[in-house]
């Protein structure tokens, strides 16, 4: 419960700043690409995601990743995020540093394995939908925070280029092509002008699920 209240309002700027953003995102590119609703949701909402890395671009500039921190690290190693019901919720836990239970459960050497706590998924502001002129995924900014001067209404779009999907754990661990999602949110910058955000996220499959209240489950990342 401790790791929940620690990280609860970093997970709140983390998540709200990519939800919160200009509408017109799609690139040209993008709008050729055809993604289906009915084949795109039941993945994504059916799963847990795990932030893999957040990149920044300023204009047409190179996307480049963020430079490491304590608060960058917890993200990616410490929450996780569920699409359900038509909102964004997370859940905390730790990344393994051992590689015993990837031994034990016969795992690739690069899959990460992740304890987390899924008895409480905790709000983070955001709602999703389907946006039929946009042909893809987006999420929308409900609520703002105490802490920061977040604005309301405003949407990310989940970028088509780049999206991989697979049905099951089994899939996933047999593609040589990571799964992934990513968010694609832009800023308008007074000093830098225009300024995108891409936050990519991969799916955490449960491997071993616990039937004690207050106990982690176990989930891998390929």
């Amino acid at each position: 419960m401790k790791i929940l209240t620690r990280y609860y309002w970093v997970i709140m700027l983390l998540v709200v700043n990519f939800a919160c953003t200009e509408k017109e995102l799609a690139k040209e590119e993008e709008q050729d690409i055809v993604i289906k609703k009915d084949e795109v949701m039941p993945l994504i909402e059916n799963k847990t995601w795990g932030l893999t890395k957040i990149e920044k671009q300023i204009g047409t500039g190179t996307r480049s990743e963020l430079p490491a921190s304590p608060e960058y690290t917890a993200y990616k190693t410490q929450c996780s995020f569920t699409y359900s019901s038509g909102y964004v919720g997370f859940y905390s836990g730790n990344e393994s540093t051992s590689d015993t239970e990837k031994q034990k459960n016969n795992f690739p050497s690069y899959a990460r394995t992740f304890s987390i706590f899924t008895r409480i998924s905790l709000p983070v502001g955001l709602d999703y939908s389907w946006d039929d002129t946009a042909g893809t995924m987006v999420t929308h900014c409900y609520d703002g925070t105490k802490i920061l001067k977040i604005p309301l209404d405003q949407t990310a779009y989940l970028e088509k280029g780049t999206l991989v999907l697979y049905k099951d754990m089994a899939a996933a661990q047999a593609s040589k092509i990571p799964e992934n999602i990513t968010l694609v949110s832009q800023e308008k910058d007074a000093t830098l002008g225009a300024v995108t955000y891409y936050y990519s996220f991969r799916p955490l499959y449960p491997y071993k699920l616990h039937t004690t209240q207050w106990e982690n489950d176990s989930f891998v990342m390929f």
